[in-house]
């Protein structure tokens, strides 16, 4: 709720590769546990709710794909105006402190954010087969197909 009055459920979903390296590498999970697994259940049921396929939330939706926000300041634009938003990306490129920053870069790349790679974390796993063994799901894949540009994300890890 700002300026519009308006109510909205922000639904934000980023491809599950490099999700779940960032979850791994800040022990949000393991994967010798089941809770990379429950994790990759969780991702489905909100891949579901992007595409349409449930409607759970209650508000005017704005479904965003994190990966395309990361890069394209269009799309940034074009989610502002939907929610009734002065565009600018001020803030753009800091790294918040909330939750330790980036599991990764911890805020080592504060102010300096969009030159994060955020779109290969799943490189830290490139050799770990139980990594990739979480991605063999058809329904994980239809949805990474129906919501990405596959073009950057490692399906060759993952057969089909």
């Amino acid at each position: 709720v700002g300026s519009s009055g308006e109510k909205y459920d922000v639904l934000v979903i980023r491809d599950p590769f490099n999700l779940m390296a960032s979850q791994l590498k800040a022990g949000m999970c393991r994967l010798d546990d089941g809770s990379a697994q429950a994790m990759i259940r969780l991702w489905i049921s909100y891949a579901e709710e992007f595409v349409g396929k449930t409607e759970i939330l209650n508000y005017k939706k704005v479904s965003v794909n994190f990966n395309r926000w990361h890069v394209d300041a269009s799309y940034r634009k074009q989610l502002a105006e939907q929610m009734g938003f002065q565009f600018t990306d001020a803030g753009r490129e800091q790294v918040r402190g909330y939750g330790g920053g980036s599991s990764f870069d911890d805020r080592s790349m504060d102010n300096q954010g969009s030159k994060m790679d955020i779109l290969s974390r799943w490189r830290a796993f490139e050799s770990d087969q139980q990594f990739w063994q979480l991605f063999r799901d058809d329904s994980l894949l239809t949805y990474v197909d129906s919501i990405f540009d596959v073009t950057n994300l490692p399906l060759h890890y993952v057969k089909r």
